[in-house]
């Protein structure tokens, strides 16, 4: 069974990106079937896997932009298929096990085509506004829905630092949503704003879409679960082996509040060194990295389900 995951913040410089790549990489390294979507018009997902002359000379015209341009204001869209390509350099690391690691890439006119869905949307308070979001933002949810005949375990998305409308698609789609958050002063209010945001989607999305003729919506379909919060880019250091005594204090604190992820991913170069090679550090040489995303990665697995 294919299992859909968002990672979100509405603050940048997490490092959903790297969550996103590295979470990928290590499901593929175990034999699993990933693919990854990057939602994000400025590509650093697509980037962490295709230098910029390989994506234009090898996707051209395969982007998610392209998808959703191709489906028109009526259709679903094209087999998502299609769009699907495989980054090159992971492939020995991913094969040995059976895995795979694929990626759906993003491009600049993905703004665009986040504007016009926007306008495609229209007024909320029209009468025809419950068939229009039915249409746009189900849209991404009915074409991940015909990839699960191809054997995917499981699909990353890769958003935005925004809730527009790509990133209320996404969540739509998925069956879980994952929140990178770097321990910083201000984390625990972002992150209430966000989980707030998130509740308030969900039950209005839910008003929208939850009813309809035919039966088709559920409940479980439009509310994701939240799976937690992921601590990134934590700084280590001040006399000990784990987190500076001013992140872990943030740690707990926000622990206290939201669910969490024990497993955490260090701040380190190595992460940026990944990306020069196009490969994501769970491949590298740190062993005391790569431990910490085979851990987090046990805990995703067995948060998201089976």
């Amino acid at each position: 069974m294919m299992q859909v995951a968002t990672v979100v913040n509405s603050k940048g410089g997490v490092g959903k990106t790297t969550l996103t790549a590295n979470v990928g990489a290590e499901l593929a390294r175990r034999g699993r079937r990933v693919l990854l979507l990057d939602l994000d018009f400025q590509a650093s997902l697509t980037h962490s896997f295709y230098r910029p002359a390989d994506v234009e000379r090898q996707i051209d015209r395969r982007t998610v932009a392209d998808w959703y341009m191709a489906a028109g204001r009526r259709g679903a869209g094209p087999d998502l298929m299609r769009y699907v390509s495989w980054p090159q350099e992971v492939r020995a690391h991913t094969r040995r096990n059976g895995g795979e690691l694929a990626i759906v890439a993003s491009a600049p006119k993905l703004e665009g085509v986040a504007a016009r869905l926007g306008v495609e949307l229209g007024d909320p308070s029209s009468r025809r506004y419950q068939d229009r979001h039915r249409r746009v933002v189900m849209r991404l949810a009915d074409g991940l829905r015909l990839l699960r005949r191809e054997g995917f375990d499981y699909v990353l998305i890769d958003c935005r630092p925004d809730f527009e409308i790509l990133t209320r698609s996404a969540i739509v789609a998925s069956e879980g949503v994952l929140v990178p958050a770097q321990p910083e002063r201000l984390a625990t209010f972002g992150i209430r704003h966000l989980t707030e945001r998130l509740t308030d989607f969900k039950k209005n999305n839910f008003e929208i879409l939850g009813w309809s003729p035919s039966g088709e919506n559920r409940v479980e379909d439009l509310a994701p679960a939240f799976l937690g919060v992921v601590f990134t880019r934590v700084r280590h250091g001040g006399g000990g082996p784990g987190p500076t005594p001013s992140s872990q204090r943030v740690i707990d604190e926000v622990r206290r509040l939201f669910p969490t992820f024990t497993a955490m991913m260090r701040e380190s170069l190595d992460f940026q060194t990944g990306v020069d090679r196009l490969l994501p550090a769970v491949f590298g040489l740190r062993p005391d990295i790569a431990t910490e995303i085979r851990a987090l990665v046990d805990e995703f697995e067995s948060r998201i389900g089976p």
